[in-house]
């Protein structure tokens, strides 16, 4: 089987009108970040990484920390790479949410944990509920997974991969979309990512895209 056959990628979108909508934005977590840079090494390389992961974590208060400080920065550089893409077809960049950030984070760290692979968790939950779960309501709520070994920039494969996708790329360029998540988990060399992308309550209700799988 070739790298590229490993490789895996999912999408899926949901629509529900919703009760209320919870979009808090807080601020970052230091504590976190300056506990985790002490096992940092290349200080050069990390000076020029701090102001993209600093724009990703500065409405964060994480409560599952990242797996460490390069899934932190991996992180923070898909959300930037996507949202250059929507910028370039004339969208709005994605607001980082961190309900969703935990809810996409914990996710993956479950698939990895579990040795599984799917929009439906160990329990039976579904992108909504898990959404949902974190306090977060919203109308319409897009999901991105990419499982793949370990090769070359994780950044780069993960968001190539989900652009060379018609259900993923039409999630990430879809112009309702104003918020995501993106959570990262590596175990015995394989990256999990999950992005969750959400349309907040609307007054008018947005007909709903057929799921993609």
């Amino acid at each position: 089987m070739t790298t590229q056959q490993r490789s895996s990628r999912q999408a899926v979108v949901t629509n529900q009108a919703a009760d209320k909508q919870r979009s808090n934005f807080f601020t970052h977590a230091l504590l976190i970040l300056s506990s985790l840079l002490v096992s940092c090494v290349g200080i050069a390389a990390e000076a020029q990484a701090l102001p993209v992961r600093q724009a990703y974590q500065q409405s964060q208060t994480p409560n599952l920390s990242p797996q460490s400080v390069e899934m932190l920065q991996v992180e923070a550089e898909i959300w930037h790479r996507i949202n250059q893409h929507r910028q370039r077809h004339g969208l709005s960049p994605l607001r980082v949410n961190e309900q969703l950030t935990q809810a996409a984070r914990a996710y993956s760290k479950q698939m990895a944990d579990y040795n599984f692979y799917s929009h439906t968790g160990v329990r039976g939950d579904t992108p909504r509920q898990r959404v949902e779960a974190q306090g977060v309501s919203a109308q319409l709520v897009g999901e991105n997974l990419f499982q793949f070994p370990q090769r070359g920039n994780p950044v780069t494969v993960a968001v190539q991969g989900w652009m060379g996708s018609a259900g993923h790329r039409r999630n990430i360029l879809m112009s309702q979309m104003a918020e995501t998540g993106i959570g990262i988990w590596k175990q015995n060399g394989t990256y999990y990512v999950t992005q969750l992308l959400v349309q907040p309550r609307a007054t008018t209700v947005t007909t709903p895209d057929r799921p993609l799988n």
